[in-house]
């Protein structure tokens, strides 16, 4: 078993490997000395070897303070039991802090983001996404540390990959990585923008990516090109909710340095590191996820431009001059599920019946909230679009579908005719039979044709 545990742990020596042994994951060596310091396990040994185990039924609990202290986490499990010998085991999922969808593992306030950094001669690169959420962004600077420092700090990722190199070629850029965020190095040539470029296009079906002002030399494809065969790797699903390409080049956006967001307490403050008396704090009355990520999206990135500036506060002073208007959008607003994180987990297949049910209500509470601000309403469609979404999901569930796919009656009887006919055949088998039976004789002329079953 130990032959194998090794194994498996040589192709995962990043993560903190949880090995599948009957109702507990169990942790060996160097794994279990980390995790019974970190998680406050009893560390015992067998035959000389460190081991610390966790219930499988409390496992969430464990996994999410891993994660909340920069750990991966590869989910081991049982893939089959053989007549003979040790089960066979399989590395099923690597949970990374900016690589998780389950709402458990995540600050519903704040962006989890995954940064990748490319840094040369002539510039540094930035591609970054939120799994989560589907939010992708990149940016272009100076190759210098303080440019680095800059754009860590306002992003404050959860994960970076960088080039291995880094460390002896730019150590001053490596020492401006985070340190509560977890290190992922990758080999130069990861970082090409042709490779880039094909992934990229690849994902979005586009044989350019001129529509995201993203040229097919344009450095920035170069972290792109690690971003999104990181992606693939741990969450094991292609990100199909990732749809579009945000660029936040220095440029467009206010320059604020790490020691600039301290001392202006934007999000932390001085005392005692907390989000009190901050201004995040005292301008975040959002009545959903989704929007106090983006009042703190907002804080980090103050635009430059002016004409965006206005049409932004123009929008904010519309509500504000109309209180009635604006206590129903809270209203409504405060029914919200959070729907980008839902729409994430269903962009990689970890969606569950009830997700489903969770995205149509939000769904028709936003087709209200348009309906309600019709006047100011830039696309007059939206609204029929959503109503269309929200009668696609309700006639297909059941009004309570049960949480796991694996439960069944989650389709609505008569919505799809193959699903109907295979829970006829299951519940109604002798039904089925009776009539298949009386179908044969009248075709055969055979009134006494029997038909045998089991």
């Amino acid at each position: 078993m130990m032959q194998q545990y090794r194994r498996i742990k040589a192709d995962h020596r990043d993560a903190i490997l949880f090995y599948r042994l009957g109702d507990f994951y169990e942790m060996f060596d160097e794994d279990a000395e980390v995790a019974s310091r970190l998680l406050g396990l009893t560390l015992t040994q067998r035959q000389g070897v460190p081991m610390c185990g966790v219930p499988h039924h409390a496992s969430h609990t464990y996994v999410g303070r891993l994660l909340r202290a920069g750990r991966k986490v590869a989910i081991c499990e049982q893939t089959s039991i053989p007549k003979r010998g040790i089960a066979e085991r399989e590395v099923v999922e690597v949970l990374s802090p900016a690589t998780v969808f389950d709402e458990d593992y995540l600050d519903p306030d704040a962006n989890s983001y995954l940064l990748a950094i490319h840094i040369d001669d002539t510039r540094s690169t930035y591609a970054w996404t939120d799994a989560s959420t589907g939010e992708l962004s990149v940016a272009s600077d100076a190759p210098s540390p303080d440019a680095v420092a800059r754009h860590l700090s306002r992003i404050a990722p959860r994960e970076v990959l960088v080039q291995e190199s880094l460390r002896h070629d730019r150590p001053g850029c490596f020492e401006a990585l985070p340190e509560h965020a977890v290190v992922n190095t990758f080999p130069e040539w990861a970082f090409d923008r042709a490779l880039g470029l094909e992934r990229v296009t690849g994902h979005f079906g586009t044989t350019t990516l001129a529509a995201f002002e993203v040229s097919d030399d344009d450095p920035v494809l170069a972290p792109l090109a690690v971003l999104f065969a990181y992606l693939s790797d741990n969450a094991r699903h292609a990100p199909v909710h990732v749809d579009s390409i945000r660029r936040a080049d220095a440029e467009d956006f206010v320059i604020l340095d790490d020691a600039t967001g301290r001392n202006l307490e934007l999000h932390r403050n001085i005392r005692d590191n907390g989000t009190a008396y901050t201004l995040f704090s005292v301008m975040n009355r959002s009545c959903t996820a989704m929007g106090a990520r983006t009042i703190r999206r907002w804080i980090s990135w103050p635009l430059r431009d002016a004409e965006a500036i206005r049409a932004r506060q123009n929008r904010v002073t519309r509500l504000y001059r109309d209180q009635t208007a604006l206590y129903e959008v809270r209203s409504l607003l405060k029914r919200c599920f959070d729907l980008e994180r839902l729409i994430g987990r269903l962009g990689v297949e970890k969606a569950h019946p009830k997700d489903l049910v969770a995205i149509a209500s939000t769904v028709e509470v936003g087709a209200a909230v348009l309906s309600s601000q019709r006047d100011a309403l830039p696309d007059p469609d939206a609204q029929s679009r959503l109503e269309e979404i929200r009668r696609l999901i309700e006639s297909a569930l059941v009004e309570e579908p049960p949480t796991l796919l694996t439960d069944g009656g989650i389709i609505r009887d008569g919505y799809d005719e193959r699903v109907d006919a295979l829970r006829e055949l299951s519940t109604e088998s002798s039904t089925v039979l009776e009539a298949y039976l009386r179908e044969q004789r009248e075709s055969t002329g055979i009134s006494s044709l029997k038909v045998r079953h089991n």
